[in-house]
């Protein structure tokens, strides 16, 4: 083979990666694992604080429309057992909540048409203004402060909480204002604390 016929073959260049091109794709990677992973833990808390939320928002207004649509007294309240209302508690936390219709009038709700429980970490509680732990929506769709006839409209707090400093604004806060308007908003200050929420 003549020398010129040797220049026209090309050379193979070798395939795959030197050692230091790999430590240094491995310290890239580790970096931005760093940088990713605390707000990674923030995104996942905080869709947790939310989700939990939104159940207590659709168990409220599942109750509110049930009342109006059967003309009677539904309640959502604190549950233990995913089944009965648990009645009053000096402020305990709620483990899980249920929607009960009172089907017969006699006052005691006996008819369960939802229940959820408070998933692992997270911690529920209803301000002083939410008597016996229950919520109890009329057949007009308000809700009052106690059963009495002419009780005042509704104004009262429940906060879903996470113990943890990532996101800072660890608490979500449900608002229910003039007995049926319902409203949340985020708070906290990172200090890994869940405080029971005061009255509106």
């Amino acid at each position: 083979m003549t020398r010129a016929c040797l220049r026209r073959i090309p050379r193979r260049l070798a395939k795959g990666f030197t050692l230091l091109e790999l430590m240094v794709t491995i310290a890239v990677v580790a970096i931005l694992a760093a940088v990713a992973y605390p707000n990674m833990t923030a995104l996942i808390n905080s869709q947790r604080l939310s989700a939990t939320t939104n159940e207590l928002i659709a168990g409220l207004q599942i109750a509110r429309g049930e009342a109006i649509r059967r003309n009677a007294r539904v309640s959502l309240c604190r549950s233990t057992d995913g089944a009965t209302c648990a009645g009053a508690s000096a402020g305990a936390a709620w483990s899980g909540w249920a929607v009960l219709a009172d089907t017969n009038g006699d006052g005691t709700p006996d008819s369960l048409l939802k229940t959820s429980t408070v998933p692992a970490g997270l911690i529920v509680n209803a301000s002083d203004a939410i008597t016996d732990d229950a919520i109890v929506f009329r057949p007009d769709g308000i809700a009052r402060a106690s059963s009495a006839t002419n009780a005042a409209l509704l104004d009262a707090r429940i906060s879903v909480c996470m113990p943890v400093s990532t996101p800072a604004e660890n608490t979500r806060l449900l608002t229910i204002e003039s007995g049926s308007r319902i409203s949340t908003a985020r708070a906290g200050t990172g200090a890994k604390t869940c405080n029971r929420p005061a009255n509106p």
